[in-house]
């Protein structure tokens, strides 16, 4: 028994001599780093200066692709009692099942993802449909994006459709798949 209560405190010692030297590490790392001129907030450790904060508005919110899409979108629904959302997150959309495995990970990803389009019901603004676009330009990643989300909403069994950029269908073939997916308008 002495012998455990010794190795306990060995161990104990060990554990406050780590921290001491990693508290001293850290101080004399991070004194060579300038410190912020103006008010600052801390995320993860990070000091952000928030008088220089690196970024721009861009230029354009849709592709010129996906705009012709949003166009063609509204006017189809125009009138129908449907509404067009542009990049929603998945997390407003989907909810993860209670008491999931791995619930901060899974709700990462959809946090992460959005799709391109999505179709409302008013009122209320009831999600009815996914819509997500490819092209052949796009990246590995991009097409791992898509993949996940379309099988996201397949378990969550929300419809998801997948539009062709490179091959953009007119409007009649549009309201054809929209109506496959399951709006009635």
């Amino acid at each position: 028994m002495p012998q455990i209560i010794g190795v306990a405190i060995m161990v104990l010692i060990i554990y406050l001599i780590n921290d001491w030297v990693r508290k001293i590490t850290a101080g004399t790392h991070g004194s060579n780093k300038s410190q912020p001129q103006g008010d600052v907030i801390d995320i993860t450790n990070a000091w952000i200066d928030l008088n220089d904060m690196p970024y721009s508005r861009k230029s354009q919110f849709l592709t010129p692709a996906e705009n012709l899409l949003y166009k063609l979108l509204k006017d189809i629904l125009s009138g129908s009692g449907y509404v067009v959302l542009p990049k929603t997150r998945l997390a407003e959309v989907l909810d993860l099942k209670p008491q999931s495995p791995h619930q901060p990970e899974y709700l990462r990803r959809i946090r992460e993802r959005s799709c391109d389009f999505l179709i409302c019901r008013e009122p209320g603004t009831i999600p009815e449909l996914m819509v997500m676009v490819e092209s052949r330009q796009e990246t590995a990643s991009v097409q791992q994006s898509r993949a996940f989300a379309q099988r996201a909403a397949g378990a969550a069994g929300f419809p998801l459709v997948i539009i062709n950029l490179d091959n953009a269908p007119d409007e009649n073939t549009l309201h054809r798949i929209l109506t496959r997916a399951g709006l009635s308008y």
